[in-house]
């Protein structure tokens, strides 16, 4: 998955040798299925095949038109 986002508070920690940045208010503007992995142990799945179908089906259509 790939998030969009842009941070509207945050707190910064552990500087200068290991920086750790607290996301205390953001903004979501993307949510995304990726093909190549920043980091490996992430998955996907489909949680309602009714809903999957859906969106395969409204894909196909403007994709074909």
């Amino acid at each position: 998955m790939s998030f969009g986002f842009g941070a509207v508070k945050e707190h910064w920690q552990g500087m200068p040798d290991a920086p750790i940045r607290e996301l205390l208010e953001c903004g979501l503007f993307d949510v995304s299925i990726v093909t190549y992995l920043a980091y490996m142990n992430t998955s996907v799945g489909v949680r309602s095949q009714e809903i999957y179908d859906s969106y395969a089906a409204a894909v196909q259509a403007n994709s074909s038109g």
